[in-house]
């Protein structure tokens, strides 16, 4: 296995360093041709952080591609080598193709920040916080890419498996959304709000969105990009600041367990999946089956506009069609979409009745 790393290691390093290059070469532009001053250095941190989401979330698509194709597929799993090897390599290779590229980013990057801003501001900035913020963005982009890759491997084919990493991305939040709203609506609240844990007359609040696998990357810039902003070591706004530390909390502690479960699933599952499956429908539970279903109650639940619920419905569809790989989706999955548009519908109109 050690001698297959190494090969695929040195096969992947050209596009490796070119993905660097690429990633760096456009922060370093954005950095390089922007105003920096310590109150607007956030929108470099957005940059880096949009960087590193999207490399987390691209990245399997071209680790696993061989996954996807029935030639590639016969020809690695012919190698003198177990598909939980296979698989561990071309992971760790992903993982290099995130750490890499975004290590270099973000360090040249920072500095060239930290240059700018103590030239424009002689009060400087809390460039202390690079550190942690590094850090918490690594971490949080290896659950994110942990997520990704069980998530793109549950299809056969690389459409599917791009649209189930989609799926992963905002089906737990959506499911909290959904909930969230009919909670309202059972309490006579027309509206989204967050959980309210604190005793506090103000409030702390959990929010929605922090149920994504994107939140921890999320919360964790928005607090990290603060107190870059100051030269302060502890922020004056203590009430903003404690519900982005929940949040980034909560947004880890999930992410971080679905990324666990994600990892266990991937590996333990490799010995079932079979080769002539490549190109077929994806009938995996983690995928089409599931989501789409899911997807059409809750958007539908969720939607206020006649318009958008209709949207809703025709996008439904659509799913579908590409699920069957074809518009003629048979009795059974006809069926399955008529009874979630039916749940949808009705869950709206009680909602609607209740606000």
């Amino acid at each position: 296995m050690k001698k297959y790393f190494l090969y695929e290691l040195k096969k992947n390093a050209f596009a490796i360093g070119v993905i660097a290059f690429v990633v760096t070469a456009i922060y370093m532009a954005f950095v390089l041709t922007t105003f920096q001053s310590s109150y607007d250095i956030n929108a470099n941190v957005d940059v880096i952080a949009f960087i590193g989401g999207a490399l987390a979330v691209c990245i399997p698509v071209w680790a696993f591609a061989y996954k996807m194709k029935k030639r590639s597929v016969d020809m690695y799993y012919a190698l003198p080598l177990k598909r939980v090897e296979i698989l561990a390599v071309k992971y760790l290779i992903g993982l290099l193709a995130i750490v890499l590229p975004f290590t270099v980013a973000y360090w040249l990057g920072a500095l060239a920040t930290f240059v700018k801003v103590s030239e424009a501001n002689p009060d400087g900035m809390g460039a202390v916080y690079y550190i942690p913020y590094y850090f918490a963005a690594l971490g949080a982009m290896l659950c994110i890419y942990s997520v990704s890759a069980f998530a793109y491997t549950r299809a056969n084919r690389i459409i599917d498996g791009i649209l189930f990493i989609v799926f992963w991305m905002i089906a737990l939040a959506l499911v909290v959304l959904f909930i969230n709203r009919i909670v309202g609506a059972a309490l006579g609240y027309d509206g989204f709000f967050g959980f309210v844990y604190s005793e506090n007359p103000d409030g702390y609040y959990i929010f929605p969105t922090c149920f994504s696998p994107i939140a921890p990357l999320d919360y964790a810039t928005r607090f990290f990009r603060a107190q870059l902003e100051s030269n302060a070591l502890i922020s004056s706004d203590w009430f903003v600041f404690r519900n982005q530390r929940i949040n980034m909390g909560v947004g880890f502690a999930l992410t971080a367990l679905c990324a666990v479960g994600a990892n266990v699933w991937l590996f333990l599952g490799e010995k079932r999946q079979r080769a002539e499956n490549v190109g077929q429908v994806s009938e995996s539970a983690f995928g089409y089956k599931v989501m789409i279903p899911l997807f059409t109650v809750c958007l539908i639940g969720i939607a206020d506009l006649i318009p958008l619920i209709a949207l809703v419905i025709v996008g439904a569809f659509a799913l579908t069609a590409v699920y069957r790989h074809s518009v003629k989706i048979g009795v059974k999955q006809a069926v399955v979409y008529a009874a979630s548009v039916f749940v949808g519908i009705t869950v709206d109109l009680i909602i609607r009745s209740c606000v």
